[in-house]
């Protein structure tokens, strides 16, 4: 029976253990759920790619011992995620339901428990229940609030006035 498991790899090496286990012969399906998240560099947003939930690389497959022991032997996995140390343990479906629809592209916010929106840093902060632990995941909204620009299509640049010396200007219209 095909089944969905959690592999618990080296942070920041998902998506090279996802390319090797999806070369496994028998591997239904594999995948690293991300999103872009924005970062502030140089005064101006930056998008760059990130895993929502690090650490972890999710595997449907009909698990069987050679499966079990070729994921196994894969560089920068660690081992599978369960309470059973002896054998992967089966994630039930309605754990995945969130974790296949927000790597679909659909809105973590709509999935997720506890979700806090942080509008200023444009990112977005949830958790959900993944074998029995909460995992928290951080998103970008999928909301236009974020990306709004004044009406005027002005935007002051200027320090505020409490960094610095300088003394309040009007801006330029025009």
């Amino acid at each position: 029976m095909i089944n969905w498991f959690v592999l618990w790899t080296l942070t920041g090496k998902e998506k090279e253990v996802l390319f090797r286990v999806s070369e496994v012969p028998g591997i239904d399906r594999a995948m690293v759920p991300t999103d872009v998240l924005h970062y502030r560099k140089a005064g101006a947003w930056e998008p760059r790619e990130s895993v929502l939930i690090p650490g972890y690389v999710f595997v449907r497959c009909a698990m069987s011992s050679t499966i079990y022991h070729r994921i196994r032997g894969i560089p920068h996995v660690i081992g599978w995620l369960g309470s059973d140390s002896m054998w992967p343990t089966i994630v039930p479906e309605e754990e995945m339901i969130p974790v296949i629809a927000i790597n679909a592209g659909c809105d973590p916010a709509s999935y997720l428990k506890e979700v806090s929106i942080d509008r200023r840093k444009r990112r977005g902060r949830g958790s959900l229940t993944l074998l029995g632990q909460q995992q928290t995941l951080t998103f970008h909204p999928h909301t236009d609030a974020t990306d709004k620009q004044p009406e005027n299509g002005q935007v002051d640049q200027r320090p505020a006035d409490d960094e610095g010396d300088q003394e309040p200007q009007e801006l330029p219209q025009g």
